[in-house]
């Protein structure tokens, strides 16, 4: 019996054993795929490994993530504004506020003219791109000027314009009877002008103007040929105008001896040259037309339609007088 109690426990003892041995046995650990590893890698904090060492297994080198840095912004450049101000001093012995009534002041550098801010005691105040200005002040029959007013830099001087009396343009003017006009007196070398008036024949005056100032006189209407006069120095008197008509462009058309006429209008056309409704015209019993040009025209086509025909001629026009009378679809009943 005592032999059997001992075989049991030798028995217990290797059981024991064998299973102490199999806990401890070293286990496989299964790998996740290497993409998911490269990430956990990417992911470690910065302060988890400071040489990179030697590689393990399954390990591999991660490759540094691009600095992306925000695109510069660009601002559009402004153009600078600079302040020009002053005031205009009225003749000894006028009534200030009278004369400040009806002040009207402009800059002027030669491409554009600007009307100033206008405030108590004759004072006026400019915001306008920097350069070199002409000042005009002019209130009723007063008027005066300050050249070459530098804007910009670090002068900041009150300007002063002086009034003083007015200059006046005037002459005597010749033009087609019924005609239309108007005067506009430009200032050279300035864009500001005075005007337009409207004049009749006879004659013209001008008023307001700069004295010792040289001024373009451009005479215009509907019915007559733009005439200009320049380089007219302020003031001048017994200047003579004489205005010419716009040419007539007249002609006829020929059709069979017995017949109407078949032709129903007549118009002007050209290239670049804007024709208004002036430049069509119906035709009379005879064929006759008369067409006036645009003003500037010079080489145009006559167009004449009606049912069957279309015809067309060119024509010159000259810079004086009428062209030559045209015939379209020869012969053609004379013009009288």
């Amino acid at each position: 019996m005592r032999w059997c109690v001992a075989l049991s426990l030798v028995l217990v003892a290797l059981i024991v054993a064998t299973v102490k041995i199999t806990s401890h046995k070293p286990r496989r650990v299964a790998h996740a795929p290497i993409e998911d590893r490269e990430a956990a890698l990417d992911d470690r904090p910065a302060h988890a490994e400071t040489s990179p060492g030697p590689l393990r297994p399954f390990q591999t080198e991660s490759a540094p993530r691009p600095t992306w840095h925000a695109a510069p912004v660009s601002h559009p450049v402004r153009a600078p504004v600079v302040h020009l101000h002053g005031r205009v001093l009225p003749p000894v012995g006028t009534d200030a506020e009278e004369v400040f009534d009806d002040l009207e002041v402009i800059a002027d550098d030669g491409t554009r003219a600007v009307t100033a801010r206008l405030s108590s005691g004759g004072r006026f105040s400019f915001h306008l791109p920097p350069g070199r200005y002409t000042l005009h002040a002019a209130a009723g029959d007063l008027a005066g000027m300050t050249t070459d007013v530098p804007a910009g830099g670090e002068d900041d001087r009150d300007i002063a314009i002086q009034l003083g009396p007015a200059a006046t343009i005037a002459g005597n003017l010749t033009a087609p009877d019924d005609a239309e006009i108007t005067l506009l007196a430009s200032v050279v070398g300035a864009t500001h002008a005075t005007g337009p008036l409207s004049v009749e024949p006879g004659k013209f005056s001008i008023e307001g103007l700069i004295p010792g100032r040289r001024y373009d006189l451009v005479f215009s209407g509907p019915k007559v040929r733009t005439s200009t006069l320049r380089s007219i120095a302020a003031p001048a008197r017994a200047l003579e105008v004489a205005l010419a008509a716009l040419p007539v462009v007249r002609g006829t058309i020929g059709f069979p001896s017995g017949d109407s006429c078949p032709i129903e209008t007549v118009s002007l056309r050209g290239v670049g040259v804007a024709v208004d409704d002036d430049a069509e015209t119906d035709v009379d019993a005879d064929c006759h037309f008369e067409l006036t040009p645009p003003e500037g025209a010079s080489d145009l086509t006559v167009v004449a339609e009606g049912p069957g025909f279309y015809l067309e001629e060119s024509v010159s026009i000259p810079p004086q007088g009428d062209p030559d009378p045209i015939c379209l679809n020869p012969p053609c009943p004379p013009i009288i």
